[in-house]
């Protein structure tokens, strides 16, 4: 997950790039940003979730 993170991170660098750029009209870029966006929360919220589980001590029953 935290290659997946890294990855997103960098396509939304490339996005935004492109935007100011203006490679691309704004109104096609700013779907595009903002799904990766939502991308990048959600990504970003499994790896804080997961690493504090791991980081909690293994409970025997």
């Amino acid at each position: 997950m935290k290659i997946c993170e890294e990855e997103i991170d960098e396509t939304l660098y490339w996005l935004e790039l492109i935007k100011h750029a203006q490679i691309f009209d704004e109104s096609r870029m700013q779907p595009l940003i903002a799904e990766a966006d939502e991308l990048c929360a959600i990504i970003t919220a499994i790896c804080k979730t997961t690493s504090a589980k791991l980081r909690q001590p293994i409970r025997n029953s």
